[in-house]
């Protein structure tokens, strides 16, 4: 639980865009030798799930962005809250662990249940109304780390 906020030059407090209130997380994950016993290989696996709360955003002032062709904000900022942001992060690793180094490959998808949660809002004039950008999409990441 937090709260971050900015004060203005004219001393009237507001929040932040990060001002999510809470973050949290919640793990698991198993690791399980493979091969021999003189062999130092470990396949491991794991789950994360994050929820954090929503990003807070100036509204938009819909007909004077009609009128000015682009977005244009209300006089208040920063004072809509979104919606609370969860998404579920999956991992599968293999490492080799040898007397001077270890290799590990690791397949890493981020947001693996493609949550679509809008973060962020515009003014669109070719459409002539207010359209919102989703958070990042499901991201496969493939990685090898080497270790000395």
């Amino acid at each position: 639980m937090f709260e971050s906020r900015y004060r203005a030059m004219d001393g009237t407090w507001y929040n932040a865009r990060f001002n999510l209130g809470f973050v949290g997380n919640a793990l698991i994950g198993k690791e399980w030798k493979v091969g021999a016993e003189t062999k130092n290989k470990v396949l491991m696996t794991g789950v994360r799930y994050s929820m954090m709360g929503g990003q807070w955003r100036t509204p938009i002032d819909l007909e004077a962005s009609r009128a000015a062709g682009t977005t244009k904000e209300h006089d208040a900022p920063m004072s809509v809250k979104g919606n609370p942001i969860g998404k579920l992060d999956a991992v599968l690793a293999y490492r080799v662990g040898r007397k001077k180094v270890s290799h590990e490959f690791k397949a890493d998808v981020q947001n693996a249940l493609n949550t679509q949660t809008p973060v962020y809002n515009y003014y669109n004039g070719r459409r002539d109304r207010l359209e919102s950008v989703n958070q990042l999409a499901i991201l496969p990441v493939m990685q090898y780390t080497l270790r000395f």
